[in-house]
């Protein structure tokens, strides 16, 4: 195989790879000096497998002014840092809820 094939193939895995991360979402990439940021706890109910939490991933980073999220299969919830400004605790359990969660407690955490 030539030099530039080898080239051409590693470019087109690097880009795969880059756009399956899910860090390539200039939506939701707020500045941290946009607005407060706060960071919450969510308690989730119904979740029973690594899809059921990469659902919830990806339904809570597609809101806008979400800045990250880290669900817990193993602690039934979700931390969320979010611009408190753009989006409320209660939309982001209205999110949950829409897909088949049961969205529960929301506890403020100090940073």
């Amino acid at each position: 195989m030539s030099i530039r094939k080898s080239f051409a193939i590693l470019f087109i895995l690097q880009t795969f790879f880059m756009a399956c991360s899910g860090n390539n979402s200039q939506k939701n990439q707020t500045g941290l000096n946009e607005g407060e940021v706060t960071s919450i706890e969510i308690s989730i109910e119904g979740m029973s497998c690594m899809s059921c939490v990469a659902n919830v991933k990806k339904t809570l980073t597609s809101i806008d002014g979400v800045m990250g999220a880290n669900v817990s299969l193993q602690n039934k919830n979700a931390t969320i840092k979010c611009n408190s400004e753009k989006v409320t605790s209660e939309q982001l359990k209205k999110a949950i809820n829409k897909i088949g969660y049961k969205a529960g407690d929301i506890k403020e955490l100090m940073e």
